[in-house]
């Protein structure tokens, strides 16, 4: 592991668990002291997330990107659901998992009330036909173009 903040030292000793020895004392730099402390979060959700994929039959990128957005976000909200159990002193047997919680999330989304429908657009009231045709302008404006059958149905037709 490479950092630009500590390097080798200062050292520390932890103790880690192998099977044939039990607990063993190891030196430790500073470095790795620091990614256990800071970083058990992120490996946390980096696994829970590899348990339940959300599948997403696609090829574009950006799909793909926000699908993992919300799987990030559903895990990071079920790990602070459990962390604040833990802080409200709730049994773990009423905590649920993190299976029962995504299926949880998906039922009160599908559930919830829909929002405001958006307001139509209102039509702008126009006079009466016999009052709107009253003084010709209905019609089409003519332009005075000289030879003006010449550019009927070319590009020069939006002239006429």
């Amino acid at each position: 592991m490479a950092s630009t903040v500590y390097g080798r030292d200062p050292e520390d000793i932890c103790s880690r668990w192998f099977d044939k020895d039990g607990h063993v004392q190891v030196r430790r730099p500073a470095v790795i002291r620091e990614y256990n402390d800071n970083m058990g979060g992120v490996d946390l959700c980096d696994r829970m997330l590899s348990f339940y994929r959300m599948s997403t039959r696609t090829k574009k990128w950006m799909s793909r990107v926000m699908m993992y957005f919300f799987e990030v976000a559903i895990t990071n909200a079920w790990i602070q659901y459990k962390s604040d159990s833990k802080v409200l002193n709730r049994p773990a047997k009423n905590t649920q998992q993190y299976l029962d919680f995504k299926l949880h999330l998906g039922e009160e989304l599908l559930d919830s009330p829909p929002l405001d429908e958006p307001p139509t657009k209102t039509r702008i009231p126009q006079p009466e036909p016999s009052v709107r045709r009253l003084e010709a302008r209905h019609m089409p404006d003519m332009m005075d173009i000289k030879h003006a059958e010449r550019y009927r149905r070319t590009t020069m037709a939006r002239h006429t």
